[in-house]
């Protein structure tokens, strides 16, 4: 196999495998829990050192092998995905490092780092993803996993109640996105694999224009719920209930982004819809980026300060990949490039 291809699928699979190592050692001795972040740390480092490897190298890569029925699993990479890729790993990588020492003290610090890397490593496989099916399955990971580590800290009631909210409001989201993707699957189908990433990006103007609005608006519902676009953005505020650095990796590296990563990677289905889903995307970015901003000037606790201010900038985002739909311009470059530099500022 191509070491292209190898390297690519390690980025997430390092961080899936070193999940089970690090519980299974804090479980076996209490003092193999003091190497818990190290441990988590390192693997997504090497993660990250593999990202920019295939950066580097400048390649578009597909890879897909059969799975089951007629689907494939496999890997995407293009400069969309590989640029996800460094955001995710490289914030991560920076997250985890200042854990080790936030979460020193606390006793249950190897169950903790066992979440976060399986958090990373699931939004790593949603960035890569070549086919939509594997997609979705990693989407979920990143839905439980941010349950889990919300409510980190399950002895206090509002980290419990908070986890259950962001549960909660994110399968309403998930619903609608398990509609679309079966929406594009009965219209792809015909194209061989129906929800392979290649397939919807090479066949969406074969597609008829209604059908596609239509995946695009349900699917568009479920970014909505992962990156708190309105009316689904009542999850994120409580969300600061969990560790501060479980907040950093919701709001900067992982879960925010996905919404707004899954709008810009089946862009053509958009472009090829009725208008009127375009505008859509673009009505309710620019109203959550307004109502968000609004509601985070009132606000006096820093952390929902935050909260309204990361609302607001996915508002930005979606508003602006909607802009493009609208002109049937590309703009995907503007809106990831604010989606990185948000990252490392929040």
């Amino acid at each position: 196999m191509d070491p292209l291809i190898i390297s690519g699928i390690l980025i997430f699979l390092l961080p899936l495998i070193m999940f089970p190592i690090i519980l299974l050692l804090g479980k076996i001795n209490a003092n193999y829990r003091k190497y818990a972040g190290p441990m988590a740390t390192s693997a997504i480092f090497i993660s990250f050192l593999l990202s920019y490897y295939l950066y580097i190298n400048g390649k578009n890569i597909v890879f897909e092998s059969q799975w089951f029925y007629n689907f494939t699993w496999g890997i995407y990479v293009d400069p969309l995905s590989i640029s996800m890729s460094l955001m995710v790993s490289g914030v991560s990588f920076l997250i985890h490092m200042f854990a080790i020492g936030y979460m020193g003290k606390d006793p249950n610090k190897h169950v903790y780092f066992a979440e976060t890397t399986l958090f990373t490593g699931g939004m790593l496989g949603v960035v890569l993803s070549s086919n939509m099916v594997m997609f979705f399955l990693f989407w979920e990971l990143v839905g439980l996993c941010s349950y889990l580590l919300i409510g980190f800290w399950w002895f206090k009631p509002n980290a419990a109640s908070a986890a259950k909210k962001a549960f909660i409001v994110t399968r309403v989201g998930d619903v609608l996105l398990i509609l679309g993707l079966a929406v594009l699957y009965w219209q792809f189908i015909k194209f061989g694999d129906p929800l392979s990433v290649t397939t919807i990006i090479n066949n969406a103007h074969y597609v008829d224009k209604v059908q596609l609005a239509i995946a695009g608006a349900l699917i568009l519902g479920g970014a909505a719920g992962k990156s708190a676009q309105f009316p689904l953005h009542v999850w994120i505020p409580d969300a600061m209930e969990g560790p501060t650095t479980v907040s950093a990796l919701i709001h900067a590296a992982t879960m925010v982004t996905a919404g707004i990563y899954l709008v810009a990677r089946i862009f053509p289905v958009y472009i090829f819809a009725l208008p009127w889903a375009g505008y859509l995307v673009l009505y309710i970015g620019a109203f959550t980026a307004f109502l968000a901003g609004t509601m985070g000037i009132v606000m006096n606790d820093i952390k929902r300060i935050l909260a309204y201010s990361t609302i607001s900038q996915l508002g930005y985002m979606l508003a602006a990949l909607g802009l493009g739909i609208v002109a049937t311009e590309n703009t995907i470059s503007i809106s990831i490039y604010h989606l990185i530099v948000h990252a490392f500022l929040k």
